[in-house]
């Protein structure tokens, strides 16, 4: 095998989407008061484009589609984004834009892909991290630890999803990795 790819745990996933549904939520209650107290047609509208479609795809999914549920809060977002910009709002539209892309950032997988080339770690922007830096790489116990020639060491917790997947082996995973360093030494010796 010449690529592996590496999925890491992600301990802190809870607070960052329990975050997205408040933001989520005060928006929608901003746009229940507005059309409430305002009582203008484009507030009443903006409501009811908002939570009616929201309550529309929640319903949607629940019943027919399940699987589309995951895509609720960006169709959520999109909408109050647009419902912003067309109130003349346009800092909360931008605000709740750079919000969805940290949020996107922050929930997105992490893998760790190992080539013969190099090692790429997902930080943003990703990094690339070429064998000639590593002292070592090596897979125990559900740990990825990368030792490098920095006396730099870090140990990062595998997904259990790794292990279920038959493809995947710690003994070939280490394997590989010890050639590649072992050839990295070979050239540098030459």
């Amino acid at each position: 095998m010449n690529v592996f790819e590496i999925k890491l745990k992600k301990e802190r996933t809870k607070p960052y989407r329990l975050l997205a549904q408040l933001i989520l939520q005060v928006n929608l209650l901003f746009f229940l008061m507005m059309a409430i107290y305002e009582q203008s047609q484009s507030a009443i509208w903006s409501a009811a484009a908002v939570g009616g479609i929201t309550l529309a795809w929640v319903a949607f999914t629940k019943w027919k589609k399940p699987e589309w549920s995951a895509y609720w809060m960006q169709i959520m977002l999109g909408l109050i984004v647009i419902a912003h910009a067309n109130g003349g709002m346009w800092w909360v539209s931008v605000t709740l834009l750079a919000l969805a892309l940290l949020y996107k950032i922050a929930m997105r997988p992490l893998v760790v892909r190992i080539t013969k080339e190099h090692i790429e770690y997902p930080s943003v922007p990703k990094r690339r991290i070429a064998w000639e830096e590593l002292n070592n790489v090596i897979l125990k116990d559900g740990l990825l630890t990368v030792d490098f020639r920095n006396n730099r060491l870090a140990q990062l917790p595998v997904s259990d999803e790794w292990y279920t997947d038959a493809a995947n082996d710690e003994k070939d995973l280490n394997l590989f990795c010890s050639l590649q360093l072992s050839a990295q030494v070979v050239a540098v010796n030459h």
